[in-house]
């Protein structure tokens, strides 16, 4: 099967998008990633969306606290 050149490069580019979506997680969020390390493809697309979901909760949550002591 011949390959074009975005279909080669896309698993790359990818990969590098998780990487950069869980070092933001860590970093700007304070979200430990240690248990995603391992994972990859769908696995670690799973475990991001649940981060991610996880993380709207907490700053909502924060964010009517807030509201409420207004």
């Amino acid at each position: 099967m011949h390959r074009t050149r975005l279909q080669s490069t896309a698993p790359t580019a990818h990969a590098s998008n998780q990487a950069t979506m869980l070092l933001r997680l860590n970093k700007e969020f304070g979200v430990d990633t240690a248990s995603a390390q391992a994972l990859t493809g769908a696995a670690l697309d799973d475990w991001i969306e649940a981060a991610t979901e996880a993380l709207f909760e907490r700053e909502h949550a924060e964010f009517k606290a807030q509201l409420a002591a207004r």
